[in-house]
């Protein structure tokens, strides 16, 4: 462990040690960490944190396309600290893992297939089908000017 984590999350890593927070509370404040915020919510747009968040706290892909306009609605309104806590708070998150396990890949599998609704979540927000709106303009076909 690099001296910048490991002087980073001493005090955290105390205070579970000591029981004054119990794992969901260490999980939780992980999350909110400097370093995971510049990790893993700064570089990215809020549907990638979506993505990389229900992978980390709940150990799955994002559900659907309902779950990512929710998720997308607190991280505008009540930021990192409470799109993590919404998760932490789920009855999902409650039977998988309770107040004491460390959120984990919850569907083990080959490599490429570890979230197998990814890819089909990402071709729907991606690409154009019948599910999706588009937008209310008809394509132009383009003009040689050669």
């Amino acid at each position: 462990m690099n001296a910048y984590v490991k002087n980073e999350f001493t005090a955290l890593e105390s205070k579970l040690g000591n029981n004054e927070i119990n794992l969901k509370e260490f999980i939780e404040s992980l999350g909110c960490s400097p370093l995971y915020v510049k990790q893993f919510y700064a570089p990215y747009p809020n549907t990638k944190v979506i993505e990389l968040g229900t992978k980390h706290f709940l150990g799955r892909a994002p559900l659907n396309q309902a779950e990512i306009r929710t998720y997308n609605q607190i991280l505008a309104s009540k930021g990192i600290k409470g799109f993590i806590n919404a998760m932490l708070l789920t009855v999902e998150y409650a039977e998988a893992f309770g107040e004491d396990t460390v959120p984990y890949r919850r569907f083990p599998t080959l490599p490429a297939a570890n979230f197998p609704n990814t890819e089909r979540l990402y071709n729907l927000l991606t690409k154009q089908n019948d599910e999706l709106v588009v937008p209310s303009f008809e394509p132009v076909a383009a003009t040689d000017r050669s």
